[in-house]
């Protein structure tokens, strides 16, 4: 799990925990989990200036 000491985004845990716990009572749990992972990913932006995959190094090009 990264911890990303240079960015500061805010998540309330209640409301994740009640977002899963929706997605894991429904009948289209890939599509809630995409929607929460969505979500957090536009907010994470919003709180940061930066896009989370930046953040998370993810957008490295990979070389051979």
């Amino acid at each position: 799990m990264a911890y990303l000491p240079d960015y500061e985004s805010k998540v309330c845990v209640a409301y994740i925990y009640q977002r899963l716990h929706d997605a894991l009572d429904s009948d289209n749990l890939a599509q809630e989990i995409s929607n929460l992972y969505s979500e957090l990913a536009h907010n994470f932006e919003k709180d940061t200036g930066t896009k989370i995959g930046v953040a998370l190094k993810w957008n490295k090009t990979k070389t051979s």
